[in-house]
């Protein structure tokens, strides 16, 4: 029979989750700085006539954006409301001997959580992004 791995990160310690945040960040901030200097040398490139190609990737960025908005507050919305369900729930679940300290500490970094689920879609776009011009041939 085989167990169960136990990992740093099992949702019980409100540290990690902040950690996971930050190093989350830090990949989607490197990213977006690569995707950035990308597009800036391929649109200096293209000058006052872009090809079709080109005109496809400037439409992609701003619908990308849109899209990534609308996923993150949806995003958001969702882990907050189920962390405001659960932080109210908590206290009774304690008191009736139902609940743990697992449940305290999933409402200690529900910020955390928030804001690494509404970071969630730029972050995969920008790394995907990154990806897919490295492999680009200029012409």
């Amino acid at each position: 029979m085989r167990r169960k791995q136990k990992s740093a990160f099992n949702g019980t310690n409100p540290m990690m989750v902040w950690w996971n945040l930050a190093a989350r960040s830090a990949e989607m901030l490197t990213a977006s700085a690569e995707v950035v200097a990308r597009r800036s040398v391929q649109m200096s490139r293209m000058g006052h006539s872009p090809s079709a190609r080109d005109r496809s990737e400037l439409v992609g960025m701003v619908t990308e954006k849109v899209a990534a908005t609308q996923q993150s507050a949806t995003a958001m919305f969702f882990t907050a409301s189920s962390t405001a369900a659960h932080a109210w729930l908590t206290p009774w679940w304690l008191y009736n001997g139902r609940g743990s300290r697992k449940s305290a500490a999933a409402v200690t970094d529900s910020a955390a959580r928030i804001l690494t689920a509404g970071m969630q879609p730029y972050r995969q776009r920008a790394i995907s992004n990154a990806k897919r011009l490295r492999k680009r041939k200029t012409t």
